[in-house]
């Protein structure tokens, strides 16, 4: 698939730049179960890079709350991968003022 594809119902957008998007950098600190789906958004949106801050790791009561986690990611540091494979992720488990 295709950027063009992937993204092609933004263009519908007046003023969207998807190439804009695609270069932007975001840091989300806290990927609980609200992060978790801010993550979610700006990945499906094409955000170029995410830095994650979250020194958690799945727990089983993360399920009722992230969606994106399922009971095989029990104990595993988040794979967020999976949602957009252009999108550049940086995961920070301690200091988000740390490189990882």
């Amino acid at each position: 698939m295709t950027i063009d594809e992937r993204f092609s119902r933004h263009q519908y957008l007046p003023g969207w730049n998807q190439d804009r998007l695609a270069e932007a950098k975001v840091i989300l600190v806290g990927v609980g179960a609200l992060g978790n789906a801010v993550a979610q958004c700006l990945a499906l949106a094409g955000v170029g890079t995410l830095v994650l801050c979250d020194p958690d790791w799945i727990e089983p009561s993360n399920l009722s709350r992230m969606p994106l986690f399922r009971e095989w990611d029990i104990g595993h540091w988040p794979g967020w991968g999976r949602l957009n494979p252009d999108c550049f992720w940086k995961n920070h488990r301690n200091d988000c003022r740390e490189d990882p």
